[in-house]
């Protein structure tokens, strides 16, 4: 029955299941299941308690090893989050998704090298891992390396042609590149990509329109001296406002900026 309510959503009924089946048996694969859906349901606490009595019961297990890692990652403690994705490795040296949240820990932590590093050894094992070309663009990005970012996204894109964080990032870096062309190109893609109905609109699409529109202004003053335009003068300040806090667009009164204009370089 749990693998049939667990993949529907019906996390809460699944939970009592497990509940139940551990109070007559306990299990390294009851406490496991179980701490895994406390990690869907983003009570990591909790989901860590599960991954330790788990590991308790059956310590070569590196994907609840990862897991537990994973709890201390989404509470902030990298360090410790660090620990357990080395341990997960050595239970199982070829394993890509520990490679890849330990890039991402190290990252968080501020070692670029690190990061690189856990990184490539992910990619190694597969250059077509499309969550770790993301981390990595995203690294290189706001390591100001934007060439190689830019073929992350492009990569990435490759393989996953509606990756919206690549698709953003993708233009992002073009503009921040000052290739106002790609860049609007590459925004215009994401706006496309409507929600469906029912649907949360993602981090991505709700920031595109803000982006495009920033980046024509940008490009409109290209021919300008600096002093002679202010983005807080010109742009309303619920512009901003919005943008920062990731509204829909909805400003009233809000005049589009112009297209790119041919005779601007």
């Amino acid at each position: 029955m749990l693998q049939i309510l667990s993949p529907l959503g019906r996390i809460n009924e699944a939970l009592n299941d497990l509940t139940k089946a551990i109070q007559l048996q306990p299990s390294a694969r009851l406490y496991r299941h179980r701490g895994t859906l406390y990690f869907i349901s983003e009570d990591y606490a909790t989901a860590h308690e599960d991954f330790q009595q788990s590991l308790e019961l059956n310590r070569n297990q590196p994907t609840a090893m990862l897991y537990k890692g994973l709890t201390f990652f989404h509470r902030g403690l990298l360090k410790e989050a660090i620990e357990a994705f080395k341990e997960a490795l050595k239970q199982k040296v070829d394993f890509i998704d520990a490679y890849k949240s330990l890039g991402q820990a190290y990252r968080e932590l501020g070692n670029f090298e690190a990061a690189t590093e856990s990184f490539q050894k992910a990619l190694l094992l597969n250059q077509n891992h499309v969550q770790t070309l993301q981390l990595r663009g995203l690294m290189l990005y706001h390591h100001g390396s934007l060439q190689e970012a830019l073929k992350n996204f492009k990569r990435c894109l490759q393989l996953e042609p509606y990756n919206e964080v690549c698709q953003y990032m993708k233009g992002l870096s073009h503009v921040a590149m000052g290739q106002f062309y790609e860049g609007i190109k590459a925004q215009t893609k994401v706006m496309l990509n409507d929600p469906l109905p029912g649907q949360k609109a993602s981090p991505e699409y709700l920031k595109v329109k803000y982006l495009r529109e920033y980046s024509r202004y940008l490009h409109a003053h290209l021919d300008t001296p600096l002093t002679e335009y202010s983005v807080d003068m010109d742009l309303p300040g619920s512009f901003k406002d919005h943008w920062a806090k990731n509204l829909p667009f909805l400003i009233d009164d809000y005049e589009e900026q112009p297209g790119l204009q041919p005779h601007i370089k």
